[in-house]
C-alpha cells in the first residue's frame, strides 16, 4: 500500500514541478519578447528621424527667465519647461507672445509643471495645450491672458 502511495505521489510532485518550470520558461521569454519590441521601437523612431532633440533642463534658474531652447533640424525648435514655476514659464511666454498675463490668484503661480512646446506655436496653441492641466485654466482676451 505505501509503495504505490508513494509512487503516485512521486508522479505528481514531478508533474508539479513541470508545469512550475513551464511558466518560467513562459514568463521568459515572454519578458524577453517585450524588451526586444520595446528597444525596436525606440531604435526605428530615432531612426526615422521623428525624435527631434529638445533641450530638458532639470534645475530652471528662477532668477533668470532666459528661454530654454535648442535649434531642431527643420528650424522648429523644442521649448521644454521641466519642473518649472508656472510664473516663470508665463513670464516667457509673456516675452515671446507679447502677451500680459494675470492671475486670478498668487497661489496658482507656484505651480510646477512639465511642459513641451514647439517654438511654431502660436499662443492660441499654447493655451489649448495648457487647458489639458488639471488644475489650470487659461483664457485669452486680446492680449491678455488670465489664469485660474
Amino acid at each position: 500500500e505505501w509503495d504505490s502511495f508513494k509512487a503516485g505521489h512521486d508522479r505528481q510532485t514531478r508533474h508539479i514541478w513541470r508545469k512550475a518550470v513551464a511558466v518560467g520558461i513562459v514568463g521568459l521569454l515572454f519578458i524577453s519578447a517585450v524588451s526586444v519590441a520595446a528597444i525596436s521601437m525606440v531604435t526605428h523612431f530615432n531612426q526615422t528621424g521623428k525624435g527631434q532633440p529638445t533641450a530638458v533642463v532639470d534645475d530652471y534658474d528662477t532668477n533668470t527667465a532666459a528661454p530654454i531652447e535648442e535649434a531642431a533640424q527643420d528650424s522648429v525648435s523644442q521649448i521644454v519647461f521641466d519642473n518649472v514655476e508656472l510664473q516663470y514659464i508665463m513670464n516667457d511666454l509673456e516675452e515671446r507672445f507679447g502677451i500680459n498675463v494675470v492671475y486670478k490668484s498668487d497661489k496658482i503661480k507656484s505651480l510646477r509643471l512639465y511642459l513641451q512646446l514647439d517654438s511654431a506655436m502660436t499662443i492660441d496653441d499654447v493655451i489649448l495645450i495648457m487647458n489639458h492641466f488639471e488644475n489650470l485654466t487659461l483664457s485669452r482676451r486680446e492680449n491678455t491672458v488670465t489664469v485660474n
